[in-house]
């Protein structure tokens, strides 16, 4: 019998390599990719619409949700750097971005947190510990 591929997300890191930023993670939600489709119906297509995938590839984004210290300068205006996530296992994903939002709320006698995206450019390095 196959042992589970399923895995708890207790334990993941967000390292970012320049401007060094650290946060108390409570949620990641990983950049997903996309794909894009190209037209390629003609006048003499017939019952159905044809597509052929595009070229490029789009990470897109990744978001997470960090206990929110007001006395952390988030890296907003600095320029794309090397982000490493690392998962429980020990699997990363590194790429190069950039914090593109970062939105801290502070709810009536509720804990702290922000919001912050982190916006994909070019490809992501997937490194297996196995």
């Amino acid at each position: 019998m196959a042992s589970p591929t399923a895995d708890l997300s207790h334990g993941i890191t967000i390292v970012f390599g320049t401007s060094g930023f650290t946060a108390e993670i409570t949620d990641v939600t990983p950049p997903g990719a996309e794909r894009g489709k190209v037209d390629t119906s003609h006048q003499g297509t017939t019952n159905f619409k044809t597509f052929s995938p595009e070229d490029l590839v789009e990470w897109g984004a990744a978001e997470f949700e960090i206990n929110f210290n007001p006395d952390t300068d988030p890296p907003v205006e600095a320029v794309p750097e090397t982000v490493t996530i690392t998962f429980p296992a020990g699997t990363t994903w590194a790429f190069t971005g950039w914090m593109s939002s970062y939105k801290p709320q502070a709810p009536h006698l509720d804990l702290m947190v922000a919001t912050v995206g982190l916006e994909i450019t070019g490809d992501i390095v997937i490194a297996n510990v196995s």
